[in-house]
């Protein structure tokens, strides 16, 4: 009694603060002084303060981060000049500041150390050979593009490959992914609603963060949401919709599993209004792994297969009344799907089975005049198109050109696939947890629709990456089940 009326009648508690307590306090009064006067770069210092903050305490917060805003790539921050000029997606700093912190935080002691799998050292190969290859490029401003984006890239890779290790870590990203599914289906309904806009907001020198939108006006060229374009669009709700087939065949509740359902629905009707040909193809194949390879439905396929056909006509056919009713009609729609569409403006008439074509002539006409060894220290780095300077349409092309040592670097593709292949297998054939199991084979699904041989995606791309830390998370599940389950691993073929 005595004790508590004492400290009800001793000194204030701001007398017992310590200097980073008023530190602290005094940095914020000042922040909310100066926001009226600097609103938008306080804003920003204000988001990277909190941002480093809660990195440091955690760096899993900069994966959370960096994942979710793959939905609003329509938000870049990047350097700007007449004669060139540099802009990355938010998510590709954050993966790069969450790699630095999780440094940090394993010099301290405070995060396990890193885990060590087939693919390190390919993949640390490759990119230090394509850091070299700069160097000797003829076409230093677009391998300076690929460059940073490949650095930051294998950071994120990094990042994810240092922190999801464990079975549940994995079932997060998976939620973490679907989540993103969603925003990007909210986002692509509410621009339905908004007026384009485009503006950069000068931050320091030639540094700006720049923001464009577009209004959905029933047409590809339009479908561009908050994430910029409509095949990124289609790449992303693919990974979403397969990360959401393992969550509906682990839940218990039927409401659950209605849910995700009707959301797996919303994401499909956005990613058919995309007409990303190959992006379908794609997720088709994706399906037809999964639905082979898990236990669950070896019984019931069939049944499995017929829900899927009929959710896919239910859903076009939606598509084709929303476009119908509210738009221009569905002509580009078919027309694509025909590989009829044409490009306006360029003079040059092609269909999309056209253009890649084009693309396989021009790699293998280029193998065969040097031999097999590409173009060397010519072409490294080189964009590739026929009629104009863009990326390589494929993976398997970027490899071949972007890295210039021709079959070399197919050499090369072929050891980083292979140990993929090898670390999911080991992973299905070990693991002892069938709800386990199911993520796992989610991951192939999500691989063989991101990694075939006609995927429109990109070496140096930060979704490939993002897709090769889904491998090693898988696997490095798998091992932590093994080490610390009691029961004997399973042995013998799926």
């Amino acid at each position: 009694m005595e004790a508590s009326l004492s400290r009800q009648g001793g000194p204030h508690f701001l007398s017992n603060w310590t200097w980073s307590n008023w530190l602290g306090v005094s940095f914020l009064i000042l922040l909310g002084c100066l926001i009226p006067i600097w609103p938008l770069p306080l804003l920003i210092l204000s988001a990277i303060l909190l941002f480093l903050l809660g990195s440091l305490v955690r760096p899993s917060v900069a994966i959370v981060i960096a994942i979710l805003l793959l939905g609003f790539e329509c938000i870049g921050l990047g350097y700007l000049a007449i004669d060139q000029s540099y802009v990355f997606g938010l998510n590709y700093y954050i993966g790069l500041v969450g790699f630095l912190c999780w440094c940090v935080a394993r010099l301290a002691g405070v995060t396990p150390p890193y885990q060590s799998t087939t693919l390190d050292l390919p993949l640390a190969i490759f990119v230090v050979s394509c850091i070299i290859s700069l160097l000797w490029s003829n076409y230093p401003q677009d391998g300076l593009t690929i460059i940073i984006s490949l650095v930051m890239s294998y950071c994120m890779y990094l990042l994810i490959s240092a922190l999801i290790c464990t079975p549940r870590d994995l079932q997060r990203f998976f939620w973490l992914w679907f989540a993103l599914g969603n925003i990007i289906v909210i986002g692509h309904i509410a621009t339905s609603f908004c007026s384009d806009y485009l503006n950069h907001f000068n931050i320091y020198g030639n540094f700006s963060l720049v923001i464009s939108l577009t209004q959905f006006k029933g047409t590809r060229e339009t479908l561009k949401g908050f994430v910029g374009t409509a095949k990124a669009t289609a790449a992303l709700l693919n990974v979403a919709i397969l990360c959401g087939l393992p969550l509906i065949c682990t839940r218990v509740r039927p409401l659950s599993k209605v849910l995700i359902y009707l959301s797996l629905l919303g994401m499909l009707f956005i990613q058919f209004l995309s007409v990303s040909r190959l992006e379908m193809i794609g997720l088709f194949l994706g399906w037809l792994a999964f639905a082979h390879l898990n236990p669950q439905w070896r019984n019931a396929r069939t049944r499995h297969h017929l829900l899927m056909m009929v959710s896919v006509v239910v859903v076009f056919l939606a598509v084709l009344t929303v476009l119908s009713t509210f738009y221009f009609g569905s002509t580009e729609l078919f027309a694509r799907l025909f590989a009829q569409e044409q490009t306006a403006g360029t003079g040059y008439r092609f269909s999309g089975a056209q253009s890649r074509r084009d693309y396989v002539i021009h790699a293998l006409t280029g193998l065969w005049e040097t031999g097999g060894l590409g173009g060397g220290v010519g072409g490294i780095m080189r964009g590739m198109s026929p009629d104009s300077w863009i990326d390589p349409p494929s993976l398997y092309f970027s490899f071949l050109v972007n890295h210039g040592y021709g079959i070399l670097s197919f050499i090369l593709m072929g050891w980083i696939m292979l140990n993929v292949i090898m670390e999911l297998r080991w992973a299905l054939l070990n693991c002892p947890d069938p709800r386990h199991k199911l993520f796992i084979i989610g991951v192939c699904s999500i691989l063989l629709m991101f990694g075939s041989p006609l995927a429109d995606n990109f070496c140096f791309g930060f979704y490939t990456w993002v897709m090769l830390g889904f491998a090693v998370a898988a696997a490095k599940g798998v091992r932590y089940l093994v080490q610390y389950s009691t029961l004997p691993p399973p042995s013998g073929r799926i």
